[in-house]
């Protein structure tokens, strides 16, 4: 996610404000298709909510690290006013 939207709303198509919610969105992880593989594949459904729980707990404690460290690459593309 953070190619492309480097590639295409960074270069191509130059819109700041849609490349940094396209990053924000590729940090969150979709940890419900954890559940949908792990049934789909008849797997432990405990062992599947164990790490269900996990992910889930580091996504609320690194998110903002993780934001911190990929959204300063959009701010050379940003407005003189820093919006």
């Amino acid at each position: 996610m953070f190619l492309l939207a480097i590639g295409f709303l960074g270069f191509l198509w130059p819109m700041p404000e849609y490349m940094m919610g396209l990053i924000m969105i590729g940090l969150a992880r979709c940890i419900a298709m954890v559940i949908v593989w792990n049934t789909l594949c008849q797997g432990d459904n405990e062992y599947a909510a164990g790490l269900v729980a996990f992910n889930s707990i580091f996504q609320i404690v690194f998110y903002s690290v993780y934001a911190y460290i990929s959204l300063p690459s959009c701010r050379p593309s940003l407005d003189s006013k820093g919006r």
